[in-house]
């Protein structure tokens, strides 16, 4: 008895870890993104033989820039922040598998048809009354750019996003 009551005295308590602060203590973006964007973007372009286009625009300085991929998805989500403003941009690209109904959506009851540079045609997704995100396919790639804000944002910004998309080299 006595040597289990020193063994349990040496044991020193471990310590409890939050594990929403090491993600973000170890990641590359606050948000919990796990890869820098230059190694994801050569994974995406690797695995899936895929050009990457990213917004050469953005609506507010970001201060913190982070990716994630999947391969099971086949997606490549990039993530724009500002700390302060707690803005947030993210953009995804998903490889289109060609559905059956010929790579186009299916109607939603909240959406917008618009037009976006090169005649491609984007759906613009309300949620709650507002327009939340933009969605569009070009060269077999399905792109979906949404903003998580405390303001109210436009289908004019989510289309200017949407027309500044540039190819990462």
């Amino acid at each position: 008895m006595v040597l289990y009551g020193s063994l349990i005295q040496n044991i020193e308590p471990q310590q409890s870890v939050d594990p929403l602060s090491y993600i973000t203590e170890h990641s590359k973006n606050p948000l919990g993104d796990n890869l820098n964007v230059n190694d994801a973007i050569s994974m995406f372009k690797e695995k899936f033989n895929k050009k990457v286009f990213l917004p050469n625009t953005i609506p507010f300085k970001p201060t913190d820039i982070g990716a994630s991929l999947s391969e099971h998805a086949k997606t490549l989500t990039v993530s724009y922040f500002n700390n302060k403003t707690n803005e947030t941009l993210i953009v995804t690209q998903m490889v289109n598998i060609k559905p059956k109904n010929g790579g186009k959506f299916s109607k939603t009851p909240h959406e917008t048809e618009v037009e976006l540079k090169h005649s491609t045609k984007a759906k613009c997704l309300y949620k709650a009354g507002k327009p939340d995100h933009i969605r569009f396919i070009r060269d077999d790639i399905i792109y979906f750019i949404s903003f998580k804000q405390n303001r109210n944002i436009t289908i004019n910004e989510l289309v200017e996003v949407a027309n500044s998309m540039k190819q990462f080299p």
